[in-house]
Parts: C-alpha cells; sequence; structure tokens
C-alpha cells in the first residue's frame, strides 16, 4: 500500500498518530532543507511510519528523537529538490541528508563536507514534534 493511501486510511478510521516528528534533511546536491514525517503508531510493527516529505516543519515543535531500530521507509518518499530516495545520517555532526540507497555517491556529509563511512548504523534522527 503506497504511504498517501495509509496515511488516507488511518485519518478516515479516526487514527491518529501518539507521535508526530519531523526530520530535517539536508537535500547533497542543493543544501536545501526539507523535512521526513514521521508518526508513531504502537499497534503497528514496526511502529515509527515515514509518511510524508515536507518543505516545512510546525513552528512550535519541540524537540523529539525517532528510534531507528523500528520504523517504515516508505521508498516512494524522494527528495523534493534532486528527487533522490534514500537518506543517509552523519553521525559526528548528527545531519540527516538524502542520498541513494546502495550509492557509492554523495558519501560526504552536505553540512560539514567530511567523507563518510558508508554502512554506518543510523540508529536515531532528531526532529521537532509536534504533539
Amino acid at each position: 500500500m503506497a504511504i498517501n493511501e495509509l496515511a488516507a486510511m488511518y485519518a478516515k478510521k479516526g487514527i491518529v498518530p501518539e507521535e508526530t516528528v519531523y526530520v530535517p534533511v539536508i537535500c547533497s546536491n542543493t543544501n536545501k532543507t526539507f523535512y521526513y514525517k514521521f508518526c508513531l503508531y504502537s499497534f503497528l510493527k514496526p511502529k515509527w511510519q515515514m509518511m510524508e516529505v515536507c518543505l516545512e516543519a510546525p513552528t512550535t515543535a519541540s524537540q523529539a528523537t525517532v528510534n531507528m531500530n523500528g520504523y517504515t521507509y516508505a521508498e516512494e518518499l524522494k527528495c523534493p529538490f534532486c528527487g533522490t530516495v534514500g537518506f543517509g545520517r552523519h553521525v559526528e555532526c548528527d545531519t540527516v541528508f538524502c542520498r541513494e540507497f546502495g550509492s557509492s555517491n554523495n558519501l560526504y556529509c552536505p553540512k560539514c563536507e567530511r567523507t563518510l563511512v558508508p554502512g554506518g548504523p543510523t540508529g536515531k534522527l532528531d526532529g521537532k514534534s509536534s504533539n
């Protein structure tokens, strides 16, 4: 089921996420920022669902963390600026950026410009909670 169909089905049934977190992502090709919207549904496995790509996050949001040990990534969610599918996280500066899964391209952090080691752990993603 496509991610937008899943979100629509939940909304139609009146199911709201327990928590919504907007994780900032830097486009590794344009250096522009966008956000991945993750929603927490405790009845699902995995509990975190990546629901959509947003150009803005709520301004009233507070700090929150998505546990990457249990999440679903929607492959149809592409970078809105360059069309890349996938993301990486530089653990040293905690930057999340778009990059193709399994690609040797974009193996540098667009924020601190250091070279990255492929296959490192994602672990957690910090973002802003709207709940």
